[in-house]
């Protein structure tokens, strides 16, 4: 078999091609993390502020870390079939934004027990946007850019409320930040699957 030169602009659009492929592989799974992460982290916000309000006792504050118990599984099971596929640039690009915020975030709760007066839930809403916002960029999606510049702004309001009430409100910031965008996404890309299979 004889191999065929590519022109040059021939080339380019293989690129162009090869990206964009990519990039949809990777819209295609986009959705779930959202979804999985931020019901994980409202379900816990809603169990912490109920338990904390009813009991007074504020070391009902240590079941936020009750949220990685209730998300990597949920997340390693829905990437089980996934996980022997090839991974791509991207992915570990994305991969990487979401570790590295995620251990920002676990550092700053460590320390908020630690040291009294540290803002977390300000701390964590805005990385956590910083992120989501992050992700948005990297695969194109202009939901996760308008969700997440939403939560970034949105996150200064912890800067100004005190006590337990502020957790439902930062329940409520984080549907909005993180939940939205990754059904909105859901429903695009079924919907875009749907129009290419016609």
């Amino acid at each position: 078999m004889e191999d065929k030169k590519l022109t040059e602009k021939e080339s380019l659009e293989l690129i162009t091609q090869m990206i964009d492929n990519t990039r949809d592989k990777v819209k295609k799974n986009a959705g779930m993390p959202f979804i999985i992460w931020g019901y994980s982290t409202i379900l816990v916000a809603l169990v912490v502020w109920y338990v904390v309000t009813t009991t007074g006792n504020y070391w009902f504050q240590l079941l936020w870390f009750m949220i990685p118990v209730f998300g990597y599984p949920l997340n390693f099971l829905l990437y089980k079939k996934e996980r022997k596929q090839i991974t791509t640039f991207i992915d570990r690009m994305i991969g990487k934004v979401w570790l590295v915020f995620g251990i920002g975030v676990v550092m700053c709760s460590v320390m908020a027990f630690i040291v009294n007066n540290i803002p977390i839930l300000f701390l964590v809403l805005l990385l956590m946007s910083m992120a989501v916002m992050l992700s948005g960029f990297v695969i194109r999606f202009n939901p996760a850019i308008g969700f997440g510049l939403f939560g970034i702004l949105a996150s200064f309001v912890f800067l100004f409320i005190k006590g337990t009430d502020q957790i439902i409100i930062f329940a409520a910031l984080f549907f909005i930040m993180m939940v939205i965008p990754g059904h909105i996404l859901n429903y695009l890309t079924k919907k875009e699957a749907s129009c290419s299979k016609n």
